[in-house]
């Protein structure tokens, strides 16, 4: 049987970046996958560095360090020729946390389109389909091995139902319930009903949410998607419910379920239509 653990290949194609720093930034990130992700995720991989591109393995996933990225960035990761890709800039701060961010995140959403139902953020009856990106929420915060800063990151617990003592959502223990996003970052979800993209940000202590309209065409990641807009555009400021209107969530939850189960039914009745006649 073919080995299935996802391998993540390091490579530099930075001119600012010493080898030596990859090598020990290589190191480090192995060492937080064994020690801290794998008890938490179950999802055991391995990251191996590689002097060039044309070193790198078949079957590896490249994470590329360079100069710059076009889009501004920090780092990006989606998928070219069905194989998952990711991109950091070196001339960013925190260049090597964030390294450490698109490896997690690519280990447990290499395709970038991975889904999970649950409560909607802004405390509504409404369920939502968040996008798996594990260290979005949490971008800004980080820790040390072996004096290497590396990204913190959520736990499957993140998206439970409802606030539970003694269960941890983020692995520095900073998240105190469920869906909690951090000072200066976000939250991607896709509203079945209506079928748009929305983004919450974290800025300066307020909650802002971002609805970036229709699902992207068939080929395009969610999370490539995402990152190609703006987080400003639109955007208004997300409200805690009050007490009062609190007490009705539940009553409505049911009937919000419902009106998504048929939204998302009659979307892939319009799907299945389409690819029967392009196969006739």
């Amino acid at each position: 049987m073919p080995d299935m653990t996802p391998k993540i290949a390091l490579v530099s194609q930075s001119t600012a970046v010493a080898t030596a720093d990859v090598i020990a930034l290589c190191a480090a990130i192995q060492t937080q996958i064994t020690q801290d992700f794998l008890p938490v995720w179950k999802i055991p991989a391995t990251i191996s560095y590689f002097a060039t591109l044309e070193d790198v393995h078949v079957g590896f996933w490249p994470v590329i360090i360079v100069d710059k990225i076009a889009t501004k960035d920090f780092g990006v990761h989606g998928q070219r020729d069905n194989q998952p890709i990711a991109l950091v800039d070196a001339s960013k701060a925190n260049w090597q946390a964030t390294v450490s961010h698109e490896v997690l995140e690519m280990i447990v959403d290499p395709y970038c389109n991975r889904l999970v139902a649950s409560s909607a953020v802004m405390g509504s009856a409404a369920q939502v389909e968040y996008l798996v990106e594990i260290c979005d929420p949490c971008q800004n915060t980080f820790y040390n091995i072996n004096g290497i800063k590396v990204s913190n990151f959520y736990t499957p617990n993140y998206f439970d139902a409802a606030t539970a003592p003694s269960v941890r959502y983020d692995f520095l223990g900073l998240m105190t319930q469920p869906r909690t996003i951090l000072e200066q970052g976000y939250l991607s979800w896709i509203d079945p009903i209506s079928g748009h993209l929305h983004r919450a940000d974290m800025v300066n202590s307020s909650l802002w949410l971002t609805n970036l309209g229709d699902l992207p065409p068939g080929g395009v990641s969610l999370r490539s998607y995402i990152d190609s807009k703006p987080s400003a555009m639109k955007r208004s400021l997300i409200k805690k419910p009050s007490s009062r209107q609190s007490r009705f969530v539940d009553k409505s939850a049911l009937r919000h379920h419902q009106a998504a189960s048929k939204a998302k039914a009659a979307r892939l009745r319009m799907h299945f239509a389409s690819l029967r006649q392009s196969l006739e």
